[in-house]
């Protein structure tokens, strides 16, 4: 039995890494490119939240800090939690190796990320947004910046996200 708190992203990526060789690698939608990360996982609100990369989605994952017990947590149940950028809904999972934690989808299909760098950047600017206090802000530019729940749902071409990321390098 592990225990239900302080899950590490290490544990993480050696539990998805392990799923990703057993049930996901033959399937069409496998992203041979990719490999799984956990990218920018930081302490916020007594949890640790940050984004995971497989070669099949990209979620943004919470899981419990080290004083938390999530066991009474089934499978499947929705939370919101309110980040600077907005209320996110997450889902959560359980898993043999982590134990429950909660994620939210980022991509559904990470087939059009072309290599590991990309998905790394990609994921680590979602971090940077999801974080950003949105309020008071006018616009980045172009378009408004979204916010909570919207920032996930919203679709973004890899031109407009290439485009995104180079702007944020000038």
């Amino acid at each position: 039995m592990i225990d239900p708190r302080g899950v590490t992203e290490a544990r993480l990526v050696e539990t998805f890494s392990a799923i990703g060789m057993d049930r996901m690698r033959d399937l069409p939608f496998y992203n041979e490119r990719l490999a799984v990360e956990a990218v920018s996982f930081q302490q916020w609100d007594g949890h640790r939240i940050g984004v995971l990369i497989t070669p099949w989605l990209m979620n943004l994952m919470l899981l419990p800090g080290e004083d938390e017990d999530w066991s009474g947590f089934a499978e499947g149940e929705v939370r919101e939690w309110q980040l600077p950028s907005g209320r996110y809904r997450f889902v959560a999972g359980v898993l043999d190796g982590v134990g429950v934690y909660f994620s939210a989808v980022l991509f559904t299909s990470v087939e059009a990320f072309p290599d590991q760098a990309t998905a790394r950047a990609v994921a680590s600017e979602t971090m940077v947004q999801i974080f950003a206090d949105q309020r008071g802000r006018d616009s980045l530019g172009d378009e408004d910046i979204p916010a909570g729940e919207e920032v996930l749902r919203r679709p973004v071409s890899r031109r407009g996200l290439l485009r995104r990321l180079a702007m944020k390098d000038d």
